[in-house]
């Protein structure tokens, strides 16, 4: 079973993001696909904060009849946030003025309905796992946004209560990725498996996508 890790979601989503060719390919394999609450809840913020973006530069298009020179009137607080700026103002900085309104627009939709595409097929638990505070506590050290130490002890939780063998699937390879074996001794230390057992693992999206493909 693969957990998604919601930059695995917003990467299927938005086709200018740098992942998003793969994790189309990683959606349309046949392989069971899950996700917490804690995940659909970070993509709400994520959609929250997309809208006033892009409402905030239609604004200032209305404004000026350009977006050269846009610099964002909101808080743009998260790198991930910051990184779709620059993105989306490459695409919009070819468009001609009279259509930039209209190209907003449609990039909003594309994104609220590739989200929705995505949810569609997940699977999500009928019972949310406990919550292990102490483990998560843990894995902050080597884990620098503590949602995605939530969703790695949810996963934990789910390979006990349900016998199976999970890996937890991100495209964040600065960190979640870039750090998995020492996650993975730092789960030995809560829960003290087999490390041959590996009852969950961590992976990136083209690793799935090479596994399913020999």
């Amino acid at each position: 079973m693969h957990v998604l890790d919601t930059n695995v979601i917003i990467g299927f989503a938005v086709d200018f993001e740098s992942h998003h060719e793969n994790c189309q390919k990683f959606f349309s394999l046949d392989i069971l696909l899950k996700t917490c609450a804690r995940v659909i809840n970070e993509l709400g913020r994520i959609q929250s904060r997309r809208r006033d973006l892009y409402s905030d530069m239609k604004r200032f298009v209305s404004r000026n009849n350009d977006i050269s020179g846009y610099v964002p009137s909101i808080n743009i607080k998260y790198d991930s946030d910051k990184t779709h700026l620059i993105a989306i103002l490459i695409i919009l900085s070819k468009i001609p003025p009279p259509q930039l309104i209209r190209i907003i627009d449609r990039k909003k939709r594309e994104i609220e309905s590739g989200i929705k595409e995505a949810r569609r097929r997940l699977i999500l638990p009928s019972i949310e796992p406990v919550h292990y505070t102490t483990l998560e506590t843990d894995l902050d050290k080597w884990v620098t946004n503590h949602n995605d130490s939530q969703i790695i002890s949810d996963s934990v939780c789910w390979a006990e209560d349900e016998s199976v063998e999970i890996s937890i699937v991100s495209n964040d390879f600065s960190d979640i990725i870039k750090n998995r074996e020492d996650i993975y001794y730092c789960v030995c230390a809560f829960r003290p498996y087999n490390y041959s057992d590996k009852p969950f693992w961590i992976n990136s999206v083209e690793e799935i996508i090479d596994q399913n493909s020999s």
